[in-house]
Formats: C-alpha cells, structure tokens, sequence
C-alpha cells in the first residue's frame, strides 16, 4: 500500500490507546471525563478533547480503530473512503447520524456501542482494502451490502446507481459477485433492484 493509503489526512486524529497515553505521561485524572483534555473515543482509546468528532471521517477513525486485523468499516462508511457521493453519514433527513458499519467476520470480538452497527457475516480478504489507514471493504462489497441492508427497494435501487455511476462497480462485475453469493440475506431485493 501506498503511503498516501496508510495516512490518515492531516485533519483527522486516530485515537490513542491509555496505555500508549500513560507511557507518553497523561495521568490518570487528566483522562477523566473532568479533565476536559481528552475525549474517550470507546473503552481505552482517547483524542484530544478538541477534536470534532461529529465530521464523518473523525468518525470513521474513531471507531475503525476497534476493528479486529481483519475487519473493515463497509457500506455508506467504505463509500464515503472510496469518495462516493452523497456517502455523508446522515439519513434521508440531513441531520441524523447514521451507525457506522463495523464488519468483524465471523470471529469479531467487538460489540455495538453508540454509533455503531456490527456485522459478523463472513469477511473474505478478497472483500478487504485500506484508504487512508482505515480498513473498508471493496466497492462491489460495499455496493451488495448497501442494497442488501437498504430499507427498501428504492433505497435500494439508490445504492446500486450510485456505485455503478461512479465506476467504482461495473454492472458485469456486481452481477458476478451477486450470483456468488446466492443465499446471502437481502439478496432477493438486490436482484429486485
């Protein structure tokens, strides 16, 4: 992987671990909540307490690093690293956060926390990619996941268009991954779509 792959941009902070923040010297009161220095990101992980973590890659960040080695953030989450449009993170309404989907295989440890949706359907490396230090899934993954789990078919149907108009997933290509994975749930509303 590139060098450009492996960086988070420079307005983005990944979160440090307590035991990596005690060893550089932060105390144990300066993480409490109190100290309004740090912000706990999830169990054992911190960012500076002036970082926004409501812009969609700082959320990225911060739950990506809970991931498993093997795990990966998909669907909206994944598009919005493979710069798809309108991949912002908010519902329909333009306002309300949508949970970052956490992929974690079969053997993922992790559990939902606020914020979060865990998947812990089978993860094939061949379905895995990184953008910017964060593990995603690969756009025709990220595309059968978004249809599949889409809350109906026009969300559906919105999904597919979006990935197949930004040339990241070809038609032949998704129709291949598709019937690869026949018994898959949601698949009859992405043949549908």
């Amino acid at each position: 992987m590139s060098d450009e792959k492996e960086r988070l941009p420079d307005h983005l902070v990944r979160p440090t671990s307590r035991r990596q923040l005690r060893d550089e010297g932060v105390s144990r009161r300066q993480l409490l909540r109190t100290s309004r220095r740090w912000a706990r990101t999830s169990h054992g992980f911190y960012v500076p307490a002036s970082v926004d973590a409501t812009t969609v890659g700082q959320r990225l960040a911060q739950h990506s690093i809970r991931l498993p080695s093997d795990g990966a953030v998909g669907e909206w989450a994944s598009g919005f690293l493979h710069g798809l449009p309108y991949c912002d993170g908010l519902s329909k309404d333009g306002r309300t956060r949508v949970d970052v989907p956490l992929y974690v295989g079969r053997r993922g440890r992790i559990h939902e926390v606020e914020g979060t949706r865990v998947s812990r359907e089978p993860l094939p490396a061949s379905d895995l990619t990184e953008i910017a230090g964060i593990p995603c899934t690969v756009p025709l993954r990220s595309c059968f996941d978004g249809m599949r789990n889409a809350s109906d078919l026009v969300e559906a149907v919105v999904v597919g268009d979006l990935w197949l108009a930004s040339g990241l997933v070809s038609p032949a290509g998704f129709t291949d991954y598709v019937a690869a994975h026949p018994g898959w749930r949601g698949v009859p509303q992405v043949r549908r779509a």
